[in-house]
């Protein structure tokens, strides 16, 4: 049966290796997908204090990806283009974990490979190692690449 795997991409070496462990990890029928973040905050809907009450507004439309982020895509599609691979390349704004965990909800991930970005015991203290954050929330298994 096919097996769909998260790959947390943002082109540094760690996640390059990420992604090469995912490949390695699947077999020809399984689905890859490759996430990249765009970490920036955004402000999508104005406050509706500035208008009446009930009033519809509508929510402009998401900003083009950002030039960080078609580069990171376009180097994994060659990473997978080396390996004989195709894969669903994605993007979203927000919080890294946040946005992995959400994309393996919505396609029933089996597999979620992220890099371990080496965070001080503060930062892991504050919720601010994305790779254990994953691992604790995910509903699947967890590769952890370091």
């Amino acid at each position: 049966m096919p097996r769909t795997i998260i790959v947390g991409y943002d082109d540094s070496p760690l996640s390059m290796r990420a992604l090469e462990r995912a490949i390695i990890e699947t077999g020809p029928d399984d689905k890859i997908v490759v996430l990249t973040v765009a970490e920036e905050a955004l402000d999508l809907v104005e406050p509706r204090s500035r208008g009446v009450l009930g009033e519809s507004q509508a929510v402009p439309a998401l900003p083009p990806e950002p030039p960080h982020v078609s580069e990171a895509l376009a180097n994994a599609r060659v990473i997978l283009e080396r390996a004989g691979r195709e894969g669903v390349l994605e993007w979203a704004y927000g919080d890294a974990a946040g946005a992995i965990l959400d994309v393996a909800r919505q396609t029933d991930a089996d597999i979620i490979v992220v890099g371990e970005h080496h965070h001080g015991r503060l930062a892991r203290l504050l919720g601010a190692d994305p790779a254990a954050e994953i691992t604790r929330a995910a509903g699947c298994e967890v590769i952890v690449v370091s």
